[in-house]
């Protein structure tokens, strides 16, 4: 019998959701439901085998860098936080920062 609280709501943008379909294809999955249950599966295995090894991976040794901005970037920065109501900090790690991580 199904557990009908294993349900999970990812939320993302259309085009993210796009992206991420076409990119679970090149990587031979039929879907994301598919990709999703194999990797939790090998997460799961991992977990299993190395509880230290996810939970660090989860929770890295972070380190915190200053970069100063020209004050007109920041200015418009502000102003992009106020109408998106999301932290710079947050516009910078997802359009900026998040990118340069994604593997290509």
């Amino acid at each position: 019998m199904a557990d009908n609280n294993a349900v999970l709501y990812l939320t993302h943008t259309n085009r993210e959701w796009k992206i991420i379909d076409t990119r679970i294809k090149e990587l031979g999955s039929k879907d994301f439901n598919r990709y999703l249950n194999s990797k939790i599966s090998s997460l799961m295995n991992d977990y299993n085998n190395c509880t230290e090894c996810v939970c660090d991976a989860l929770v890295p040794n972070k380190k915190t860098r200053k970069k100063r901005i020209s004050p007109a970037l920041y200015e418009k920065l502000k102003e992009i936080s106020e109408q998106a109501n999301l932290p710079i900090s947050t516009i910078i790690d997802k359009l900026i920062v998040t990118p340069l991580l994604i593997e290509k």
